[in-house]
């Protein structure tokens, strides 16, 4: 069986895209977005209402509590046995959304074990964000990351490299697939309109209480692993009374759209993409996506 997995930019219609592949192809949704796995991260990471996902049923979603830590090597065994869930069922698995590391860690011959040093993966480190870095930094050795704050990118760089040096990696890396079908399909608009899509995406996540949430959050405690998702951590100054509301709204919108940049920069250069560009009608472009599955469907 074919698996399915929608990428793109934050904001850009993934989830849309995602109910509309399962609903053509028998198909259930895996959430694929780690953060939405934690409880109480609603509004800022755009988990579906039950009415939003029209009844195709959403896996993975608020399965970890906000203070469980959680690895990319955790990921890539709780997704892997969804996927296998469902192919076992007969139901074709659609992937929805994640960070191109975490994709690839579940899809993907990624291994967590020996010792071998990845060099590749050191030439891919740009494009970490700051939270994989910390990730691949626990990997390798957990009680150095602890010493380290999530958004001290610097040191943990540097950690990385001395450790890669002293072939203390922990990770090994290869481009073959776990599995004999997988069709990635991603969805790319221009740069402006991207921006376009996230500036009103976090307005709307502002009307609708992002910042009660992320003072939720920060009451548990800043130095969550959870926390550290963009739209919650911007919103730190302003309760510290170090920023105002607007400069923070502003500082989620400017880190959101970096974000992105590094999305599709993974996408474009890691991952075998069959890309789909939104010109302003998502329905569109869905429609387009629906007639391109349903050809290569009969075809097998």
């Amino acid at each position: 069986m074919k698996i399915y997995v929608v990428v793109g930019p934050t904001g850009i219609g993934k989830s849309k895209t995602g109910i509309a592949l399962a609903k053509a192809l028998h198909g259930e949704v895996i959430s694929s977005d780690a953060y939405q796995f934690y409880r109480g991260l609603n509004i800022g990471t755009a988990k579906l209402t039950q009415d939003q996902m029209d009844g195709i049923t959403h896996h993975l979603i608020d399965i970890l509590e906000a203070n469980e830590p959680f690895s990319v090597a955790d990921y890539q065994q709780i997704v892997r046995k969804k996927i296998n869930e469902l192919i076992e069922g007969n139901i074709t698995p659609i992937l929805v959304g994640g960070s191109g590391l975490y994709l690839q860690a579940a899809l993907y011959d990624y291994r967590f074990s020996g010792t071998v040093r990845d060099e590749e993966l050191e030439k891919d480190l740009e494009l970490f964000s700051n939270q994989e870095l910390w990730q691949k930094l626990h990997l390798m050795n957990p009680q150095k990351a602890q010493e380290l704050h999530v958004n001290n990118r610097r040191r943990i760089l540097r950690s990385i490299q001395l450790l890669s040096t002293e072939d203390y990696v922990e990770e090994k890396r290869n481009h073959d697939p776990i599995y004999p079908e997988i069709e990635l399909i991603g969805l790319d608009a221009s740069r402006p309109l991207i921006h376009q899509y996230i500036d009103q995406r976090v307005d709307e996540m502002v009307i609708k209480g992002l910042v009660e949430e992320a003072k939720t959050i920060y009451e548990i405690s800043p130095t969550l692993q959870s926390a550290q998702a963009i739209g919650y951590k911007e919103f730190f100054a302003y309760f510290e009374g170090k920023k105002t509301l607007e400069e923070c709204i502003e500082q989620v919108k400017k880190n959101t759209k970096k974000y992105a940049k590094r999305q599709m920069t993974w996408f474009h250069n890691q991952l075998n993409v069959h890309w789909f560009t939104i010109h302003g009608d998502l329905e569109s472009t869905i429609e387009e996506i629906l007639c391109y599955v349903q050809t290569k469907e009969k075809k097998n």
